[in-house]
């Protein structure tokens, strides 16, 4: 794990597009992620965002 991002989807253009899973032509819309997550359920509980970074093999 490389960061946890406490977000506010409203203010999802504050962030790399390309990092939260968008392709570069993609526009970014903050209910996206009503498809997974119920509006309520992100106002009560709030969003969290987990950035990762692969690391190589080490064998």
């Amino acid at each position: 794990m490389k960061t946890i991002h406490n977000m506010n989807l409203n203010e999802s253009k504050r962030f790399d597009k390309i990092a939260m899973g968008y392709d570069r032509d993609d526009i970014v819309n903050p209910k996206d992620m009503e498809k997974y997550y119920l509006k309520d359920e992100q106002d009560k509980y709030g969003v969290i965002g987990i950035e990762i970074k692969v690391i190589e093999d080490r064998k």
